[in-house]
């Protein structure tokens, strides 16, 4: 819907105009921790799909990885975490490690990937700039490429950060930039958590 009004008891010196640019409220999309049967189509459903709320699949986890041509060829490698790009282009990470025959080489965990068959983002690339004390994978349970230049995420394994002088824990949202954009005790401060202090995760 769009529309427009203007004032009609305006002043010479003020009259207000409202511009009114209204849409239906987008699907939801996601992913699960566990595969299910739907009893819609009577088959099962991947944890490594992406779903809507509407009761499709968007993308099953074979589209999400086919680009790749994995070798062996490999069951659903799982879906931790999306993000859209310019164009439909999906950006993903999954839960298993897998030989991309396309790259020439091994896509992990932590990595950042494309529905275009790139590897995006290795998950080390993400930390780098933090300068940590591990060459170890981190996770990335959770993306998002807020500007070409920059891309917030969180890991699932804390690590020493020689940049910041300090650990950085699974539940902080952090930029590639090598910043905390927030602790994970400052995301739910505001829900005022009860007990001792803990990290919920992100």
């Amino acid at each position: 819907f769009q529309g427009s009004a203007d004032q009609t008891n305006g002043t010479a010196t003020q009259q207000y105009h409202l511009d009114l640019n209204a849409a239906p409220f987008r699907e939801v999309w996601f992913s699960t921790d566990r595969d299910f049967t739907a009893g819609l189509w009577k088959q099962a459903v991947s944890n490594g799909d992406l779903l809507s709320n509407k009761a499709r699949v968007v993308k099953t986890n074979a589209q999400l990885t086919s680009r790749f041509v994995l070798m062996p060829p490999a069951p659903d490698l799982g879906l931790k975490d999306f993000d859209m790009l310019s164009g439909g282009e999906i950006a993903f990470s999954v839960n298993q490690d897998a030989w991309s025959e396309s790259l020439g080489r091994t896509l992990h965990a932590g990595d950042l990937l494309s529905d275009q068959g790139a590897l995006l983002r290795t998950n080390y690339s993400l930390i780098a700039a933090f300068m940590p004390q591990t060459t170890n994978d981190v996770g990335l349970p959770a993306v998002q490429v807020v500007s070409a230049g920059e891309t917030w995420f969180s890991v699932q394994t804390n690590f020493f950060s020689k940049s910041l002088n300090a650990t950085v824990n699974p539940g902080d949202l952090l930029s590639d930039s090598g910043a905390v954009i927030r602790r994970n005790a400052q995301l739910i401060s505001r829900f005022n958590p009860t007990g001792p202090a803990t990290n919920v995760g992100l």
